[in-house]
Order: C-alpha cells, then sequence, then structure tokens
C-alpha cells in the first residue's frame, strides 16, 4: 500500500475543512488520550472523518532541558498542519520497531506549514522551540504489518475539562466563533 504526500496532502486539505465543520456542529465525539510516557508530552484528540482517514488534533508540549524527544516512526501515511508555534524537527530512515537510524536532517518548521511521512521507514523527532505547538494530523489505514511503539507505561485519556479546552483552544486558533 503506497499513499504520496501529494494524497495525504490533499486528504489534509478535507480534514482543515472537515475539523472547522465538526468544531462548530460539535456532536462529533472526539477520543482521547495523554501521551505522557515519553517527551515531547502530547495531549491529543481524534476521531474518524471517513473510512479512509481519521483527525487528530495535537497539543505538543516543551521538553524540558536536557531531555531528549523521542525519536519514533509512524505506523500510517499521516500529514501534519501546524496552526501555532515552531518546532525543529529530526527525519531518518530504518526499519520501524528496529534500532533507531541515524538522523539525516534537521529542520524547523513554523506556524502555516504542512509536512508528510508516507514512508513506513521513516523515523522523526520533534522539539518546540519556546512554547507548546498545536497540529492538526491526518492519517491513513495501516501500513501492512507495521505496528506502532509501545508506551512505556499505561497512557490515560484527557479529563473531559481539559479536553473541552483544547477544543475551544482549537476553535479560537482556526477563527471559529460559536
Amino acid at each position: 500500500m503506497t499513499v504520496s504526500a501529494a494524497e495525504m496532502l490533499d486528504a489534509l486539505s478535507l480534514a482543515e475543512a472537515w475539523v472547522e465543520e465538526a468544531l462548530v456542529d460539535r456532536s462529533t465525539p472526539w477520543n482521547s488520550l495523554h501521551v505522557n510516557d515519553e517527551f515531547p508530552h502530547v495531549r491529543r484528540l481524534w476521531t474518524s472523518m471517513t473510512d479512509e482517514y481519521r483527525v487528530a488534533l495535537h497539543r505538543i508540549e516543551p521538553i524540558p532541558e536536557g531531555q531528549r524527544p523521542l525519536f519514533h516512526w509512524h505506523r500510517w501515511p499521516a500529514a501534519f498542519l501546524l496552526l501555532d508555534g515552531a518546532y525543529d524537527t529530526g527525519v531518518g530512515h530504518g526499519p520501524p520497531g528496529g534500532t533507531p537510524p541515524n538522523i539525516e536532517l534537521v529542520s524547523r518548521c513554523h506556524a502555516g506549514e504542512r509536512r508528510t511521512m508516507v514512508d513506513p521507514n521513516e523515523w522523526h523527532w520533534i522539539r518546540p522551540t519556546r512554547h507548546a505547538v498545536t497540529t492538526i494530523m491526518v492519517f491513513g489505514k495501516q501500513y501492512p504489518g507495521v505496528r506502532g511503539r509501545k508506551a512505556t507505561r499505561e497512557l490515560s485519556a484527557l479529563p473531559l475539562l481539559e479536553r473541552n479546552r483544547m477544543l475551544q483552544d482549537m476553535q479560537r486558533l482556526l477563527g471559529i466563533l460559536t
């Protein structure tokens, strides 16, 4: 199963419009997860957009001084839109779940930029530069035979108040008046 960067960017454009409608409608059931077993800590809301795609809203926290960001792969093709802030990212290629590869490229992503990950052997890390950053992510069907990483401890859902605050922040960032 191969998905091109162009296909994922098209899906991301659809996801942006879909998220705006879902935030106005308010009937979309959002799942939540606080990924806080590695750095950076991520607050994630996600839901199905179509049979082919899911969409996630992320709030990615700064990493404490002296800590390293998790170098990881994704088990599905994905595209991201950075809504606010900036982050540094490192990229390398190697078998998912294997020994982390060498970092081949380090770059900075700024608010408004779109990025894709469409190679199942691509690994990346991100480090917000100053403040927490917010993203919209769309992801497709899981790559055959590619498994996700195992959390180093049990992760939990976000409290309802925090989930609602994330949705309100997303409305603000997207200029949605309700």
